[in-house]
């Protein structure tokens, strides 16, 4: 039910003015960022709310997260793919199908994020807060994977 609640939030346009959101922030994030937490994380969706009118409303913060977590989630599908890739070239046949182990991992990673992001919202169910940090919690999650999933391919696993 709470996941339920939280991927509505996520899908849900909250806003009728225009979002000023700039996704380059996140491409120079990912490109340039060193680490899975660069401190870089976040800044998209924080310009974008200054620049937004009602961009620190509790909806408006919400619909900025949402959409950089869109662009670090496209960004994930695309490292996913790479990876997945790279790891069927170097299997043989023999011992562990690791781009098999891979696709567990990830399906076990989104159950998790899912699970630890609906308990963030769910421990503030009694305010509106509970919106922001539901949002900022799937995007960081977000963004973290796909740094790591940049540094398993970089380092050629």
């Amino acid at each position: 039910m709470i996941r339920a609640a939280i991927l509505i939030l996520l899908a849900t346009p909250v806003t009728a003015q225009e979002i000023v959101f700039d996704p380059a922030l996140v491409t120079q994030c990912y490109t340039n960022g060193e680490g899975t937490e660069p401190d870089c994380i976040g800044a998209a969706s924080g310009l974008c709310q200054k620049r937004t009118e009602g961009g620190y409303s509790t909806l408006g913060m919400a619909d900025c997260t949402n959409r950089e977590t869109e662009e670090w989630d496209r960004l994930l599908n695309e490292e996913y793919g790479l990876l997945r890739d790279q790891l069927d070239e170097i299997d043989d046949g023999t011992g562990i199908d690791r781009s098999d182990a891979l696709r567990d991992a990830q399906r076990a990673w989104i159950a998790y994020r899912d699970a630890e992001c609906g308990l963030r919202y769910a421990l503030w169910q009694g305010g509106t807060i509970r919106t922001t940090i539901g949002t900022a919690c799937h995007l960081g999650f977000t963004a973290k994977r796909t740094l790591e999933l940049r540094g398993m391919r970089l380092e050629g696993y």
